[in-house]
């Protein structure tokens, strides 16, 4: 659970949030794939994804991890992140059945003038300081709304002296008062076998009323 739990939170993207604006469902899900929903947003995924939600000693433990294996940069805004991420800023937040690849959505309020392109501008630069590397950015049309498509990486130490790299692909949109980030996470390993589910569940994300 813990190495589910760092990379998910290596996904994070300095959002917060609830939610207001209205993105239609799609006119069809895959049959084999489950509805998940979480505050004010809903996504399906094959069965073998499942969600969680993380609790303040879990935040606590993915820091002592990162600070012990020489990851203190991103141990401390871990650090920093804790409060804003137990007040809900995981709107939700699933993982693999291999234990390491994750996605999570995320949402904050925006004022009028920030527009898609300008969020993902502003997501990515706290990423970049988080110590991603920006690889790809496109505007993409998914069910008749236009996101940024940004992919990043970033290369983690392990506990054994060995790094890893990870693949971070993010879909933003901003729609009313409201900006989402749909984040996807797995090793540059596994990322070309990964990339056909990350593109089919985006475009089963949706806002829900409460």
């Amino acid at each position: 659970m813990l190495m589910k739990l760092i990379f998910s939170l290596l996904l994070y993207s300095i959002v917060l949030g609830a939610c207001s604006s209205s993105i239609d469902p799609p006119a069809n899900i895959p049959a084999d794939y489950t509805l998940q929903e979480g505050d004010g947003v809903a996504v399906a995924a094959p069965a073998d994804w499942v969600s969680f939600v993380p609790t303040d000693e879990d935040y606590q433990a993915v820091a002592d991890t990162l600070r012990n294996t020489g990851n203190d940069m991103l141990a401390n805004r871990i650090d920093n992140m804790a409060q804003d991420l137990a007040d809900g800023t995981f709107l939700i937040a699933a993982f693999h059945d291999d234990g390491i690849t994750s996605f999570n959505i995320t949402s904050e309020s925006v004022p009028p003038f920030i527009n898609t392109a300008r969020q993902a501008t502003d997501n990515r630069r706290g990423l970049e300081d988080f110590g991603y590397t920006l690889l790809e950015d496109t505007a993409v049309e998914i069910n008749g709304n236009t996101f940024e498509r940004s992919e990043f990486e970033i290369t983690l130490s392990q506990s054994n002296g060995s790094t890893l790299t990870m693949v971070l692909l993010q879909y933003t949109i901003v729609t009313g008062n409201r900006a989402y980030s749909v984040s996807f996470g797995t090793p540059r390993y596994s990322y070309a076998d990964f990339e056909p589910d990350f593109e089919q569940i985006i475009r089963t994300f949706h806002t829900i009323k409460d």
